[in-house]
Formats: structure tokens, C-alpha cells, sequence
């Protein structure tokens, strides 16, 4: 059905969907330098996986493995249970990608 809808429809969902991903990147940075600056490493490694997820929803699929992966190294550091999850998410993100598709990793703070 979705298919069939006239482009500018599908023009706004993209737009609508867009503005969503940068809004929700906005909040998990804010998220991720709160949590640096209260010194709490789990909420730390959850903003960075959510801005990672941001990434490959902005179809950024470099910049999501480089954040979920250090993600990942606070969750292990930390024993988090939350780091299998997160290695799976890495594990679909290696298989290969097409040529052009790296992208400049986003920090927190930045």
C-alpha cells in the first residue's frame, strides 16, 4: 500500500523519519555527556549504543559500528549483560558493505 502512495507522501515520511533520527541522536548526546560528566559508565554505554542505532537509521553504517563499538568495550569492562546484545548488533553490522558508505564518527560532546 505504502508503495502505491504518491511521492510526496513518501517524500514527507522520509523527512518526518529523518527529523525523528536527528532529534533522538540530539537526546542520546545529551544523554552521553551527562553521563560522562556524573561518571556513570552504564548510562554511558547506552547513550553511545543509541547514538550508534542514530547512525544506521540515518543510514551512517560506519559511524554505528564505530559508536556501538565502544559501547561495547564500557558494557564488557563493566560486565554488563547488556554487551551480548550489543555484539550481536556489531556482527550484522560486519558483513560487507558497498563502496562510499564510510562516514566521520560523531562524539559525544561534539
Amino acid at each position: 500500500m505504502f508503495a502505491a502512495a504518491p511521492a510526496t507522501t513518501r517524500a514527507q515520511v522520509r523527512n518526518l523519519a529523518s527529523s525523528e533520527v536527528a532529534l533522538a541522536e540530539q537526546y542520546h548526546r545529551q544523554a552521553c555527556e551527562l553521563s560522562r560528566a556524573i561518571g556513570s559508565s552504564v548510562d554511558e554505554a547506552d547513550a553511545l549504543a543509541g547514538l550508534g542505532r542514530c547512525a544506521l537509521a540515518a543510514r551512517r553504517p560506519a559511524d554505528a559500528e564505530a559508536l556501538l563499538g565502544q559501547a561495547l568495550e564500557i558494557f564488557q569492562r563493566i560486565g554488563a549483560a547488556a554487551a551480548s546484545g550489543v555484539r550481536a548488533e556489531l556482527a550484522a553490522l560486519a558483513s560487507p558493505r558497498p563502496a562510499g558508505t564510510k562516514g566521520v564518527m560523531p562524539r559525544c560532546g561534539s
